[in-house]
């Protein structure tokens, strides 16, 4: 079995797994961004249907220790102190204007979203380069040609879709079924996308 041409594999771009039990461990909750969904646990998303992403909640985690120099001569006189700061937050996603998912307590949630951001701007990408890829092929229509009408007897312009003239009432020329686009009275095919009129 071969693949279709320009097929690309769903990829993990960033996995969390919360787990509980110190010596038996098990995931109590799995969240994962792929090149095509945000998932968590059993519930997904995919990035086409995200409208808006927020960071909310966010504060920082401090995870220090101090060495003091009286248990370690070798610190010098005033001991040494290591603080290590991490930045958490949830991360919530909203479809049509409603919260669908949140991925709650996220290290660095600034940089999550980023990843989510940026495979949405690809998808998006992606799924416009294969649209207009199966326009060009003759495989899809277009989706409401914004193109006007002309009328071939006064020569105005009229909005897509419209079947008479606004300013003489004169038949105008059918739109080509497949693509939307006008053609002269009389063509058999289309100028744009060379399917038959009739």
């Amino acid at each position: 079995m071969t693949l279709p041409k320009g097929y690309r594999p769903e990829r993990v771009l960033w996995q969390d797994d919360i787990t509980q039990g110190l010596f038996r461990q098990s995931v109590v909750e799995h969240r994962e961004i792929t090149t095509l969904r945000v998932i968590k646990n059993e519930v997904g998303i995919r990035l086409a249907d995200i409208d808006e992403i927020l960071v909310v909640n966010t504060e920082i985690e401090y995870d220090s220790v101090y060495h003091d120099r009286r248990k370690n001569r070798a610190l010098g006189p005033e001991g040494r102190f290591n603080a290590k700061t991490r930045v958490i937050g949830d991360i919530q996603f909203f479809q049509n204007g409603n919260l669908v998912l949140v991925l709650n307590d996220v290290y660095d949630p600034e940089e999550v979203a980023g990843i989510v951001r940026s495979a949405r701007a690809g998808a998006a990408e992606e799924q416009a380069l294969r649209r207009v890829k199966e326009v060009l092929a003759g495989q899809a229509p277009v989706s409401g040609s914004r193109t006007p009408v002309s009328c071939p007897s006064c020569a105005g312009e009229n909005p897509p879709g419209s079947n008479f003239c606004n300013k003489c009432g004169a038949a105008l020329p059918p739109g080509c079924p497949k693509c939307g686009s006008s053609n002269l009275t009389g063509s058999s095919f289309c100028s744009m996308c060379g399917s038959p009129l009739s």
